[in-house]
């Protein structure tokens, strides 16, 4: 194992190299008997296929406008913040010292060669004005998005979710999730950002009204003058503006409510808010931002169970989620090289770790100038170009936002609209399913061979599925043999493309001769498949059946 991995270690140095042989590999490695024991580093490695594929996408660099660049953003490069994610959170579960080699490239690669590669190009590209033509700004989100349900129908409700520091490559993943695990239509887009990329001003641009009003040093942002601070407020200005009837609620509230409570609760109202904080609770504090990675996939969870308890339990149709901001994050610490001194004086009105809000420009060529539409007097929002910070006291460097990068301003809207079973429907998607190929279900062996057949091909709404397999004892319900893992994901018609072959140890010193064979799925742990199997040992042959 570490020879394979110091051997794609050597790869990230490379311009150009073969990666569909490692893709092949790993996909070997889940059959084999020791799979649990490193699959975390599988998953570390994978990941990092991942990001060497896409720097070979771009070998020139990300030189183009403005407008282009955002979008390439939105649909490709995204992907390289998620596969890093991913690697981190791998990396973070392995057990030992397999992976720091590889910790480090990686790292190297996605600091030095992605972000800062990134942010030069988008720094140099985009304009002093914050807007950017051909892209829908975050400000015009309700406009867009929400007013057109409501006007379509006085009876259709929408439900808006807005997920503090959901950044748009954990919403193109959520997305994924929900066409998956939904019956209904989804779609992604980007929109344009607020600048400063903070979570007062994003969550006020959410709302209805016509004219947002920030003010530096003020913790209030106000849209058509009424205050946007806390729930009251912006159920307040939800309801003057939207006029139809409103409401606010708490993701974690919600979520907590039994089916009854949760219709009751709605059932007024054809608007309703729900905002959801778990991102940005971990990322901010600078005792838990190293789990904040590890806090997307909680999110990403969390947010599909709200979907399904709007549409399955509450009877929602029309689920929308954003996010008021994203955010910039890398796990090696921040050196001082990379830290802007912080400028002071008195035209400077306020400052934080990625801007400040000034009365007048600021004369260094790191950073960027920009005139907001929704400031007066002159006030201009300052940002060190690329991801650099400002020099700015105390803890919490590593997870940051407030600045101008496309992984702070590039926010994702997710539109869903549920649709409910029809005569003839196919349903929503499933995982495939799994039988077991075997003449005897028979053990007589302490090491034994097992076959299994995934049954439909990993196409259209059959999505792949992770199980667990071993022998129970039918009275403790404890496994007799090792629990082995395997991803049922092949894409092949046939069925014989489709059989995946299994080793088990039995591990109990004296097995009932009755047992049962069961397939679990491995996301929920429901049974799938459940046979008699009979177990007649003899004398113990420690060798196998070869």
């Amino acid at each position: 194992m570490r020879t394979c991995v110091k051997k794609l270690q050597t790869q990230t140095g490379q311009q150009k190299t073969e990666l569909a042989s490692w893709r092949t590999w790993l996909q070997t490695r889940h059959t084999l008997i020791w799979f649990p024991k490193y699959e975390k580093i599988y998953q570390a490695m994978d990941a990092a296929i991942a990001i060497l594929e896409f720097k070979q996408q771009y070998t020139g660099g990300f030189r183009q406008s403005a407008p282009v660049l955002f979008k390439a953003y939105a649909s490709d490069l995204h992907l390289f913040d998620r596969a890093y994610r991913h690697f981190i959170v791998a990396s973070d579960d392995a057990q030992g010292d397999i992976l720091k080699g590889l910790i480090e490239d990686v790292e190297n690669l996605y600091t030095q060669w992605f972000l800062d590669g990134l942010g030069e190009a988008w720094s140099d590209a985009v304009s002093n004005h914050w807007e950017l033509e051909g892209i829908a700004s975050q400000s015009k989100f309700f406009g867009r998005h929400v007013f057109p349900i409501l006007e379509r129908s006085d009876r259709e409700k929408v439900f808006v979710i807005i997920s503090d520091a959901l950044r748009y490559e954990v919403a193109s993943e959520l997305q994924e999730v929900i066409y998956k695990e939904m019956r209904g239509e989804t779609e992604l887009e980007a929109q344009f950002g607020v600048l400063p990329s903070v979570t007062r001003l994003g969550m006020a641009a959410l709302l209805p009204g016509s004219k947002l009003e920030l003010i530096p040093g003020d913790d209030d942002v106000r849209i058509d003058g009424l205050s946007t601070k806390g729930t009251v407020a912006r159920q307040k200005v939800l309801t003057e503006n939207s006029r139809v009837d409103s409401t606010v609620l708490n993701a974690k509230d919600l979520l907590a409510m039994s089916t009854e409570e949760g219709r009751l609760i709605v059932q007024p109202y054809r608007l309703i808010y729900i905002y959801h904080n778990v991102i940005d609770a971990i990322g901010d504090q600078a005792s838990s931002e190293r789990q904040v990675l590890s806090a997307c996939g909680t999110a990403i969870n969390e947010l599909l169970r709200l979907v399904k308890k709007i549409c399955n339990s509450i009877n929602g149709t029309n689920v929308i989620i954003t996010a008021d901001h994203g955010f910039l994050y890398q796990r090696c610490s921040i050196q001082e090289a990379d830290k802007r001194p912080l400028p002071s004086g008195e035209a400077i009105l306020e400052s934080k770790r990625r801007y400040l809000l000034a009365r007048e420009r600021v004369n260094d060529s790191t950073l960027l100038h920009f005139s907001l539409p929704y400031t007066e007097n002159g006030i201009v929002a300052i940002v060190p170009r690329g991801s650099l910070r400002f020099a700015v006291q105390g803890a919490g460097a590593q997870f940051v936002h407030g600045g101008a990068s496309l992984q702070e301003v590039c926010v994702p809207v997710i539109t869903y609209h549920h649709q409910r079973a029809i005569k003839g429907d196919d349903g929503p998607a499933r995982k495939v399913g799994v039988q077991v190929s075997a003449r005897v279900r028979r053990v007589t062996n302490n090491r034994f061979s097992l076959t299994l057949v995934q049954t439909e091909a990993v196409e259209g709404k059959w999505r792949s599925r992770q199980i667990t397999v071993a022998l129970y004892d039918p009275q403790t319900n404890i496994p007799i043999t090792d629990v082995r893992v395997t991803n049922l994901s092949s894409t092949s018609i046939y069925p014989s493309d489709r059989e995946i072959s299994l080793r088990l140890t039995v591990t109990t010193t004296n097995p009932p001769t009755n047992v049962y064979l069961i397939v679990k799925d491995a996301d929920d742990e429901s049974e799938l498949l459940k046979e008699p199997w009979a177990v007649s040992l003899g004398i113990a042959n420690d060798f196998g059946d070869f």
